[in-house]
């Protein structure tokens, strides 16, 4: 049955990656971090547990009398940049109990800052550190500094490849005086929530926002 949520109508599909077109939002993140969980409880207004997704899901939205449609890429996939350059927004996802899903994330905002194509399209993207509900999830402060660190080094370990590259976009990466999130050249969002407890309300505010 479907749903609408202030005022956003779904619709769940399953698609393969390389058929999609017009996507506008794409849902990125490592495995098991609760994205399919996302599209599932905005589907359904429940939570539904899930194993780790092995192909595309894809939710159609219709918000603000405009239709959209959301890509959720498996965690076991590398991310195609094909498809991020047509997206007016991103939404990766971590998980906050987990210090290696945090350390992934900060390696696709890397990619992603990374990009010229990406960057050159300014997408807004938003980060949601999901599972805020777990009892070792981490603060959103320690969430920040963690990613901080990481894009740090993630950006020092690719400097020989980006350096042979010679591209604007990493140029300005060498030349930031530090890798937090809000010096990096994305209008980028970090918020925590719980999937589980139905706390959406920033992830709808973003779609709105598109």
């Amino acid at each position: 049955m479907l749903i609408i949520i202030a005022p956003i109508i779904l619709l769940f599909r399953r698609f393969k990656c390389k058929s999609l077109s017009r996507i506008d939002t794409v849902l990125i993140g490592p495995p098991a971090c609760g994205k399919t969980a996302l599209l599932l409880r905005m589907q359904k207004s429940k939570f539904i547990q899930t194993a780790p997704s092995q192909e595309c899901n894809s939710i159609s939205i219709t918000c603000n009398k405009k239709t959209r449609q959301l890509l959720d890429m498996p965690g076991n996939l590398e991310i195609d940049k094909d498809t991020l350059v047509n997206a007016k927004g991103i939404i990766c996802m971590l998980d906050s109990s987990d210090k290696y899903s945090i350390q992934k994330g900060a390696r696709l905002i890397v990619d992603l800052v990374a990009c010229p194509q990406v960057l050159e399209r300014n997408p807004k993207v938003l980060v949601v550190a999901n599972k805020s509900d777990l009892p070792n999830a981490k603060t959103l402060l320690d969430i920040k500094r963690l990613l901080q660190v990481e894009i740090e080094r993630q950006v020092e370990s690719r400097a020989s490849t980006m350096h042979l590259e010679k591209t604007a976009v990493h140029t300005q990466l060498f030349s930031l005086a530090d890798y937090a999130i809000e010096a990096l050249p994305l209008a980028i969002t970090l918020v925590q929530a719980s999937v589980k407890l139905g706390q959406l309300e920033a992830v709808v505010n973003f779609l709105q926002g598109l």
